[in-house]
């Protein structure tokens, strides 16, 4: 039996899709130029579309580190994991600067801020979640 689509639980591997939903709507809105201004461009919206990039882009590199148990690796791949993963948790706390800067210099919308500023949220429950889980697969017993 199938379960209806409001009542299934998330899972985990949906992150990267998450993270790229944002790369992208972050893409789209940034491309309004009545809002974001072009002469700002270079002082703002391009900080703004490389730290969504660089969330998506951490994710997806932290999530291809293959941790190689039981090998003399283990270590310094559960490290690199978790420094992307810091990285790309370090990289939502700076979207949700740029995106309050943003607010009240390009005078956006209030609803517009709160759904961006949830999707980003979501990403970052997320991706602590992501680094929780990996401490305690990988933490000897």
């Amino acid at each position: 039996m199938s379960v209806p689509v409001g009542e299934r639980d998330e899972s985990k591997f949906t992150l990267p899709l998450r993270a790229e939903r944002l790369a992208s709507y972050t893409l789209q809105i940034t491309a309004n130029e009545k809002v974001f201004l072009p002469e700002h461009r270079k002082g703002l919206t391009d900080d703004i579309v490389e730290t969504a990039k660089n969330i998506y882009l951490g994710i997806r590199e932290a999530n291809d580190v293959t941790v190689r148990v039981n090998t003399m690796y283990q270590m310094g791949d559960i490290r690199e994991r978790n420094r992307l993963q810091r990285q790309a948790l370090r990289n939502t706390k700076r979207l949700m600067y740029l995106i309050d800067l943003a607010h009240r210099d390009f005078h956006l919308s209030s609803k517009r801020v709160k759904y961006w500023g949830s999707m980003v949220r979501e990403i970052r429950k997320r991706i602590e979640g992501w680094i929780a889980d990996d401490m305690e697969r990988y933490t000897p017993k």
